[in-house]
């Protein structure tokens, strides 16, 4: 493709707007065309779920500060047979083979 110097873009965005507003026959009214989506309703639950993930914060504070108070006073008790069948599970680590 050769481009040529010169007033391309003018032509070209005068070709963009004629393309844009078109004139009713007889009534001598421009009138815009607009394009136009319709979104499925999967897609608006989409967004919706979306919208109420961004609003959420990225931390929960009240969890935070549980966990930290029960470790300060020694409440917080690991399990570390949970974290391990946790784990196993996670992975799909077959237990009977």
């Amino acid at each position: 493709m050769r481009i040529e110097p010169g007033n391309n873009a003018q032509r070209i965005w005068q070709v963009y707007q004629n393309q844009k507003v078109s004139v009713a026959k007889g009534s001598g009214v421009a009138e815009t065309s607009k394009d136009g989506m319709t979104l499925s309703d999967e897609a608006r639950l989409f967004k919706d779920i979306a919208a109420a993930a961004k609003a959420a914060p990225d931390i929960r504070q009240d969890k935070v500060e549980g966990i930290t108070n029960a470790i300060n006073s020694g409440l917080y008790n690991i399990d570390a047979g949970k974290i391990a069948e946790g784990i196993i599970n996670e992975i799909g680590f077959d237990q009977k083979a």
